[in-house]
């Protein structure tokens, strides 16, 4: 015997009948009495990463395909390197000390 989804009974229930249940009501009671047997859903599987040596280290790329440097071929990471590298240098920084400061 072929058993309709909740969803299409209770249109069926409400057009015929004039009786309003709510879905989750009905699919309730359809499970309850093996009437109705609700899908699994498949999950996604993620690729894990290989954990950092240090706690809370992580890698920040910007995985986007917009052309932030409109054809240059400038790395948005090499250059913030090479800004951080001149403020150091203007501020006489010499030692990680000094520039976690």
């Amino acid at each position: 015997m072929k058993i309709f989804d909740p969803t299409f009974i209770i249109e069926k229930l409400k057009e015929e009948y004039q009786i309003v249940i709510s879905a989750e009501t009905l699919r309730s009671w359809m499970i309850e009495t093996h009437l109705w047997i609700p899908k699994q859903k498949k999950r996604k599987q993620f690729l894990l990463r290989k954990r950092k040596q240090c706690f809370g280290e992580l890698i920040q790329i910007d995985g986007s395909h917009h052309d932030w440097f409109e054809g240059r071929v400038e790395r948005a990471n090499q250059t913030l390197q090479d800004r951080l590298t001149k403020e150091m240098r203007l501020r006489n920084i010499s030692t990680i000390e000094q520039a976690n400061q």
